[in-house]
Parts: structure tokens; C-alpha cells; sequence
């Protein structure tokens, strides 16, 4: 990528990083369906008066919107409610990439490597490793929670790249009203909306900041740059940019809730991020290390 588009990149993850610690202000001070209804409602109001429909089915719309803004973000609201910490939660949502192999695997019939297959098992031990945190940054239902979430983003990503479509703005705008209608009913169901009127004006400044960075920065904005990037470079050049987002976001937390990063967090940590390295770049590395040690004997004969 040029040195601009990388900037563009780094931006983009520290947003994603910092929106962790604003998920948790909200959720912290609201109900966690409602803060990503909220969130997903104002993304596509009014825009999607102005924004043309993509050339696209409405229930492909749905689905994509359904499981992005309504499976995948509301599960990681729920999981931080649940005592995830907005670090971990940073982190784990990177488990993303892992099942995101395997779901590529099992839909896309993708090959499933050597490195694939240790990187997912180093991913998936560094998982398991964060259940035995208990410095009170982690709790099991909140990681269920956020792997779920993982998931969902996953599967989002297959239905995107079953779209097909080149209208990224438009298919975001109008997935994120698809989004907001899900959550919209979850909310019916589980009482986030009782007495919302009296509650919304009770909040302070911080939490409409934090809902509207959501919106508009941490969702509109940041993806859709995103979105160009992909498009723009190759796969395996752009999301591992991502591998920064739990770095940033781990720095958020530990600035503003004085998040504690013990030793045993870093290596669960540093697990994940060589589990993923792993998965993106293993067959790059041996080939790099086999042609190093080639050109060793060659000099040495």
C-alpha cells in the first residue's frame, strides 16, 4: 500500500480501537440492544432518504444488515455488559479471522494449509488461554458473548462477498436499516424500550457523544474507507491491519478504566496475534526461511 493509504489504514484501526472504550461508556450507562439500535437507526436516518438502493435483493439487504449491526455488534454490546472489558473485547473480536478460515473453508471449499491449520490451533488455544484471566476484565458469558459476535461478523463477510456489489456506501447505509429493525425487535422483547423516554433524557453529554461517534466515525466513516481499501489492494495486504486494533484498543482501556495488562494478558495476547500471523503469512514465512537457508549452503558450498 503507499505510505497515505497506510496512514489511512492505521487511522482507521486506532478509531476502531478507541470505539471499544466508547461501547463500553455507553453500554455502561444504558441498555446494550438499545445503544446498537441507537447506533445502527442513526447510520441510516436520513441517509438512506438520499442514498440510492444498491441493485440488490432487499432480503440479501436484510440478511447483511441482520448480521452485521444486529448479531454482530449487539453480541459484542452484550458481552462488554457482561464484564468483558473494552480491551479483551478488542481482542477478541479478532477470533473474526479465525472463523472466518474456517467458515471459507467449509462455504468457499478455500484450501485449508499446514500454516492455516497451526495458526487456527495457536488462535484457538490463545481463546481458551483468556477464560483463565480472572482479573476481572474477562467473564465466560461475556466471551461466549464476543465469540458469537466473531461469528456473526464472519458470516457477514460471506455474504458480502456474495453480493457482489461495488455500491459500498449504499449497501452500508442500507444494511445498517436492516440492522437497526433487528435490534428494533430484540428491544421490543427483552424491555430495553420501557420507559426510554424519561431515560434517554436523563443521560449526559458523554453518552450522546459516544452513540453519535459510533454512528457516524466509528461505523459510516471508518468503513467505508475500509471498504475502498479492500477493494483497492489486495486481502492479505489490508486486514491484517486489524492486528493493530486490540493494540490501540487495549490502550484505550487502560487509559480511560485503568484496565490492568498483566503478563499472562499479554501472552493470551500475543498468542492471538501469532496465531493470525500464522494464518495470513505462514506459507510466506517458511518459503522466506526455506529460500534464506538455500541461499546459506549455496554460499557455504
Amino acid at each position: 500500500m503507499t505510505k497515505f493509504d497506510t496512514l489511512i489504514a492505521v487511522m482507521i484501526t486506532a478509531t476502531w480501537g478507541f470505539n471499544f472504550s466508547l461501547l463500553k461508556v455507553s453500554t455502561v450507562l444504558h441498555d446494550p440492544w438499545l445503544v446498537a439500535f441507537m447506533r445502527f437507526f442513526l447510520c441510516a436516518v436520513p441517509f438512506c432518504f438520499f442514498v440510492p438502493k444498491p441493485n440488490l435483493p432487499w432480503h440479501k439487504l436484510a440478511l447483511y444488515g441482520s448480521l452485521f449491526g444486529g448479531a454482530f455488534w449487539g453480541m459484542v454490546n452484550l458481552g462488554i455488559v457482561l464484564g468483558v472489558s473494552a480491551g479483551m473485547a478488542s481482542l477478541l473480536v479478532q477470533f473474526t479471522a479465525f472463523s472466518s478460515v474456517v467458515l471459507g473453508v467449509i462455504y468457499f471449499k478455500e484450501s485449508f494449509g499446514l500454516s492455516k491449520k497451526i495458526g487456527c490451533s495457536v488462535a484457538l488455544m490463545s481463546v481458551l488461554s483468556m477464560l483463565l484471566i480472572a482479573d476481572g476484565s474477562v467473564s465466560i458469558f461475556g466471551v461466549c458473548a464476543i465469540l458469537f459476535a466473531a461469528v456473526a461478523c464472519s458470516l457477514s463477510n460471506v455474504v458480502l462477498k456474495e453480493l457482489k456489489t461495488d455500491n459500498l456506501l449504499s449497501l452500508l447505509v442500507y444494511g445498517c436499516g436492516f440492522a437497526s429493525m433487528a435490534l428494533l425487535v430484540i428491544c421490543v422483547f427483552t424491555g430495553a424500550l420501557d420507559n426510554i423516554s424519561s431515560s434517554l433524557l436523563s443521560q449526559s453529554d458523554l453518552f450522546y457523544f459516544a452513540i453519535l461517534f459510533q454512528a457516524y466515525i466509528g461505523t459510516l466513516l471508518t468503513y467505508w474507507l475500509w471498504n475502498g481499501l479492500i477493494c483497492k489492494y489486495e486481502l492479505t495486504q489490508v486486514v491484517p491491519m486489524c492486528l493493530l486494533v486490540p493494540v490501540f484498543g487495549m490502550a484505550a482501556s487502560s487509559v480511560f478504566f485503568d484496565e490492568t495488562i498483566g503478563v499472562f494478558k499479554l501472552a493470551a495476547c500475543a498468542l492471538l496475534i501469532v496465531g493470525l500471523v500464522i494464518i495470513f503469512f505462514g506459507t510466506n514465512i517458511y518459503l522466506w526461511l526455506a529460500n534464506s537457508k538455500q541461499s546459506r549452503n549455496n554460499a557455504n558450498s
